[in-house]
């Protein structure tokens, strides 16, 4: 075997079995205390390096199917891929409504609105040397207009806001408010200006 052929063998068997130990330790974790652990599972690197290593050797290409079929990590991604395509989709520039801006202190927030009742809130912080915290963080969830505001919830349920139209933009509440507690990363009292 040539280096190569070394190399590919290598890094396609260490994704996968990387993927199946980490998925055995999260199962017997997750059972032993009840709580959810999450296992590393890389798609995609190991079936690839795998199949080049089935062509070089010359191996028969049969072998080719069972490579991909066989790794956990790669399983799993295609199940969950179409989430992630409807996922994406739904917050899309091509299902964009109506999108919102405000800045308040040393963060700044973008809000859009979406078709079928989806929206995405992206929230940026500026910070300083020596300051810790999030620089930037992002929310989906489904909203209700009517004439006089816009009603957001989360897609996870734990934050709901409400936006009341004024003469000059939107102002937001947030219920329960958070501004007695986590200040920084509530959004109570932000002016949204329209773009």
């Amino acid at each position: 075997m040539d280096f190569l052929s070394k190399v590919l063998l290598g890094l396609g068997l260490f994704f996968p079995v990387v993927s199946l130990v980490t998925l055995i330790l999260a199962a017997i974790e997750s059972r032993r205390t009840g709580r959810n652990c999450s296992a590393i599972l890389i798609p995609l690197i190991g079936p690839i390096a795998l199949t080049g290593w089935i062509l070089i050797t010359g191996r028969s290409s049969w072998f080719i199917p069972l490579v991909w079929i066989t790794d956990l990590g790669t399983v799993f991604f295609l199940c969950v891929l179409p989430w992630i395509i409807v996922g994406k989709w739904r917050i899309s520039r091509w299902t964009r409504l109506q999108r919102f801006e405000a800045t308040h202190r040393q963060a700044s927030a973008t809000l859009t609105l979406h078709r079928h009742g989806y929206y995405f809130l992206r929230r940026t912080w500026v910070r300083t040397a020596g300051s810790f915290g999030p620089v930037s963080a992002g929310e989906t969830g489904r909203y209700l207009e009517s004439y006089d505001r816009i009603v957001l919830m989360s897609l996870d349920g734990t934050e709901r806001r409400h936006l009341h139209r004024h003469e000059d933009g939107y102002w937001i509440m947030q219920y329960p408010s958070e501004a007695q507690f986590q200040e920084d990363y509530s959004l109570d009292g932000w002016k949204f200006q329209q773009h």
